[in-house]
């Protein structure tokens, strides 16, 4: 019989993941903030550790390692063996209609779009640390073919004396090392882009607001310097509050006009006919908004959030004009 070949080649696969469609930095960090809202977690610290590199002539503080933090449920020692695996996910967990991660691909995706390392802690109690890391480097010389064993570690000092808040009873941190693939080098240029990004896709999860999606605290805090921030909703039906809108961080600046479910029927998987509700909100920026006019610090941010957002589970999934209407018209902008 001859030998048989692997389905999918660890270097290959790794190889592939590195040159995904994750398109930036913050979106990448994104993909693991959804694990952590789906664990749970109510509050979830981005660390950034940066290291002084040379940049021509000059030496600059460049990003070195990036961590994400959370509080959430932690994971056992089966579900983290395979978290780093291409479609590893929880099979216990099938109620995946309420979770924004659905296919196990979130974590190894896109950590090895950013990074050559990533390594993982995780614990649902805190005398019992468990620990797993996947290497693209090791995985390319030593042409290894399967996840690494999971063992007892203890969570890096360097970590632990920069948290913002104290470990809870169960949690799991991200690592990411090696970062050649950052498209931000500078710790609070990154800030600034997830400040638009990141804070649009989770607004639900940032404002006051717990109807729809519960509160998570999202901190972001570069080691050894004096940048710490929260982030706020960034809304672009400008209803939300706290907000990131220049000068009106904790009013609303649009007009609700229209907030109505739409029932929409469909056929499922197994031919069954059933319908479900999709809710359209439409709002219009207030006349004393639209008064300070374009080139406003308010008008320029109301520019970039001009479009059609698609939300689910409280996590926006997608957000442009679909064709129907000129994002660059200023007058699109207020509505």
């Amino acid at each position: 019989m001859p030998a048989q070949n692997l389905l999918f080649p660890a270097q290959e696969a790794l190889s592939g993941l590195r040159d995904s469609g994750i398109k930036n930095t913050a979106s990448a960090i994104s993909e693991i903030i959804d694990n952590s809202v789906d664990a749970g977690a109510n509050k979830i610290e981005v660390l950034i550790f940066e290291t002084p590199q040379k940049s021509g002539s000059r030496t600059l503080d460049k990003i070195d390692k990036i961590c994400i933090i959370d509080d959430g449920s932690g994971m056992n020692s089966d579900v983290l063996g395979k978290c780093l695996s291409v479609g590893g996910r929880d099979d216990g967990d099938d109620d995946s209609e309420n979770h924004t991660g659905r296919f196990g691909y979130g974590l190894p995706n896109s950590s090895m779009s950013q990074c050559k390392k990533v390594e993982v802690y995780s614990w649902q109690n805190k005398g019992k640390v468990l620990y797993t890391y996947l290497d693209y480097d090791e995985v390319k010389e030593k042409k290894l073919q399967h996840c690494q064993p999971v063992s007892e570690n203890n969570i890096p000092k360097e970590i632990i004396s920069n948290l913002k808040n104290k470990l809870e009873n169960s949690g799991t941190i991200i690592v990411w090392s090696k970062c050649d693939r950052l498209d931000i080098a500078r710790g609070d240029t990154l800030f600034n882009h997830m400040s638009g990004d990141l804070c649009r896709i989770f607004r639900h999860r940032l404002d006051d607001d717990e109807s729809y999606g519960k509160k998570v605290k999202i901190n972001y805090k570069i080691a050894g310097k004096d940048f710490d921030e929260t982030f706020n909703a960034n809304d672009p039906v400008y209803l939300l509050k706290p907000n990131t809108t220049p000068g009106h961080e904790k009013e609303q600046t649009n007009l609700q006009v229209y907030n109505e479910n739409i029932p929409i029927t469909y056929i499922d998987d197994d031919g069954n006919k059933k319908s479900s509700n999709v809710r359209l909100i439409f709002s219009i920026s207030k006349p004393t908004i639209q008064a300070l006019g374009g080139g406003s610090a308010l008008g320029k941010h109301y520019a970039k959030n001009t479009g059609i957002s698609v939300v689910r589970c409280a996590r926006e999934i997608s957000f442009k004009t679909f064709g129907f209407f000129d994002r660059f018209e200023q007058r699109n902008r207020w509505w």
